[in-house]
């Protein structure tokens, strides 16, 4: 009489799971905010494999960089994050006395979210590099190339999302753990195969 094969389950299954502890575990572990683990789970990663991408030599137009941070969800600035877009302001402005760069969205009634909207406002920052192209250093005059580069800089290791939707608004945030920079700063270093020349000098936050 033949005996039934005992089903394995990959050890990356059981952990996906949580089966190897007494019960499931919240990957992320937040609380007071109304924030899911499923979306913290879809944001982070789409922010880091921008990250990856630049570290790889695989951003255009941009230098690769030497060293790159994967970033951690950190429940605190999402907490600020949550603040920051309570009620649904319209907008906010950002100040170099900050001690945490923020990145900001606000949607009208008249756009349309065909997403969340956190995942809606990183995929923007998918299109910031297109005016690069052209520019010999970053540019620091838009608000939304700031933006761009908090989330490319070097010495971020965390961040925290929130938004919020109201009747006819809906605004969101990201906030990173370094401060505002200032004009001047650095913003990544670049790395092989950059060190020699070529696009290396788009690395510097020019304010103009």
């Amino acid at each position: 009489m033949m005996q039934a094969t005992p089903l394995l389950l990959p050890v990356f299954v059981l952990l996906q799971f949580g089966l190897y502890s007494a019960g499931y575990e919240q990957p992320f572990g937040c609380n007071g905010t109304a924030l899911t683990d499923s979306v913290r789970d879809t944001i982070l990663p789409r922010i880091n494999i921008i990250r990856a991408l630049l570290a790889q030599d695989k951003y255009e137009p941009l230098a690769s960089a030497s060293d790159m941070n994967k970033l951690k969800w950190d429940c605190n600035l999402e907490s600020i994050a949550g603040r920051v877009v309570q009620n649904c302001p319209r907008q906010f402005f950002r100040n170099i006395s900050q001690r945490n760069a923020i990145y900001f969205e606000y949607y009208g009634p008249s756009e349309r979210i065909r997403s969340d909207p956190i995942f809606e406002s990183i995929e923007k920052w998918k299109k910031i590099t297109l005016p690069l192209k052209t520019s010999p250093n970053i540019p620091g005059n838009s608000s939304i190339f700031l933006d761009f580069f908090d989330m490319l800089n070097e010495n971020v290791t965390a961040v925290g999302c929130h938004s919020a939707s109201c009747v006819d608004d809906t605004s969101t945030a990201c906030v990173f753990s370094h401060p505002v920079p200032k004009d001047g700063d650095g913003v990544y270093t670049p790395g092989n195969p950059c060190v020699s020349g070529g696009n290396c000098k788009l690395t510097r936050l020019v304010l103009v």
